[in-house]
């Protein structure tokens, strides 16, 4: 049995990584198995020590809904998964900033001409 408990179900674009979202709890119940593996379905997302973390930085073309399916395998070949939604956010651009500093000179020049 698998169970997910997040304590992050949004991170913004450029969070880092190793980043944790959540706790990943396994539970082997065949008698005299271990657990082999856990893996996610989704190569951002990893879980280390018993945490889903972000594997990497999140870009803008991570920015959406991911459903990441977390599989754990014991040895006796049983599996148990569990699925969380975590959506990784578009954060601003700062364009209007880039274009306010282009756009003062312009405007100072335009009044010494007056």
């Amino acid at each position: 049995m698998v169970t997910a408990t997040m304590s992050k179900t949004s991170v913004d674009v450029g969070t880092n990584g190793g980043t944790v979202l959540g706790t990943v709890a396994v539970q082997v119940k065949e008698a005299d198995a271990t657990l082999v593996s856990v893996s996610t379905n989704n190569s951002l997302f990893n879980v280390v020590n018993n945490n889903l973390v972000l594997t990497r930085m999140p870009t803008k073309a991570d920015a959406k809904s991911h459903s990441v399916v977390i599989t754990a395998t014991d040895s006796s070949g049983m599996t148990g998964t569990s699925t969380v939604t975590v959506t990784v956010n578009k954060t601003s651009s700062g364009t209007f900033g880039w274009f306010s500093l282009l756009a003062l000179p312009l405007l100072l020049l335009r009044r010494k001409r007056d």
